[in-house]
């Protein structure tokens, strides 16, 4: 762990943690933070439903576990009709096919794994948690790395596609994360790409759990103000939260041309004991490889005017 100076820690979190992140009109003052002073960090976007995208992400899921989480969460939405159906469409198939038997029973949900990796060791890129402590004003800065590659998925319409995915790893403060790249393949969802943050913590995590997760922001290096890509984060789970990216033509070419061009991500959390984090994480030539190789198989070209 390495503690920061206060002037670096706080200029970083006030330029970053502020109307980019919260949305427009929204203040925030670093380290003081508290259950009736602190903003939400998901902007609203009225051409994507919250529920239609969170059932997009969960859909396809043999996992009994996170369908009730949906159907806790949106049960008072249309979806959540098909959440249910597909419950009892599973409990059934527990029955019939001992295939079945490994699905963990509602309430336990799988803790997901790093993919193990063929081949020379990964270049790793730096990331970076910057965390705000209410009995230090300096903050907390604590250095990781992260794994960024293309992997193999199965698209909604059960073709084979690719995504780009990166592994974050905070080891002093036993935090890790991925976050995945996919174009949106379900014509019912008005997005045209997904992020997919997948949070794996410790039953001891300090800050108990993540309860808020801001749009992702895309910066030129580590220290600079960033930009958000245009979207809705909706949190699907405990641990997983999905941002639609915007299908506006636009905010589609925009948001395609930051992903191109900007080096570092930042992704704003609040937790549930209400402090906040900033992650930053470095893209470098792997991420940038990665996402030329992934823009290539979807056949996308981001335009080449610079994003501002």
């Amino acid at each position: 762990m390495r503690v920061s100076s206060s002037r670096y820690l706080a200029r970083y979190m006030r330029k970053n943690f502020s109307d980019e992140v919260l949305g427009p009109g929204s203040r925030c003052t670093p380290w003081v933070v508290g259950p009736s002073n602190t903003p939400a960090v998901t902007t609203a976007s009225p051409t994507i439903s919250e529920a239609a995208l969170a059932w997009n992400a969960t859909k396809e899921t043999t996992n009994p576990a996170v369908l009730e989480a949906f159907v806790k969460h949106y049960g008072d939405s249309f979806f959540a009709n098909l959440a249910r159906a597909r419950l009892d469409e599973l409990k059934a198939a527990v029955v019939t096919s001992p295939q079945m038997a490994s699905i963990p029973p509602p309430g336990q949900v799988a803790t997901p794994t790093s993919p193990k990796m063929v081949g020379p060791s990964p270049t790793r890129q730096r990331a970076v948690l910057y965390e705000e402590d209410n009995t230090d004003p300096k903050g907390k800065q604590y250095v990781g790395s992260v794994i960024w590659r293309t992997e193999q998925i199965r698209a909604s319409t059960g073709r084979a596609d690719i995504a780009v995915r990166a592994d974050i790893d905070i080891p002093d403060y036993k935090f890790r994360m991925t976050m995945s790249f996919r174009p949106n393949t379900d014509s019912s969802l008005p997005a045209s790409h997904t992020a997919e943050l997948t949070f794996i913590l410790p039953p001891d995590f300090a800050g108990g759990r993540v309860d808020n997760v801001g749009l992702i922001v895309m910066k030129y290096n580590e220290q600079a103000r960033g930009t958000p890509l245009a979207g809705l984060v909706v949190k699907v789970t405990d641990s997983f939260f999905l941002e639609g990216l915007s299908n506006i033509a636009a905010e589609r070419t925009h948001n395609l041309q930051l992903l191109k061009e900007r080096g570092w991500f930042d992704v704003a959390l609040v937790y549930v004991n209400q402090r906040r984090v900033i992650i930053a994480i470095e893209k470098g030539a792997p991420g940038d490889r990665a996402f030329a190789d992934a823009f290539a198989a979807w056949g996308q070209s981001p335009a080449t005017t610079s994003a501002r």
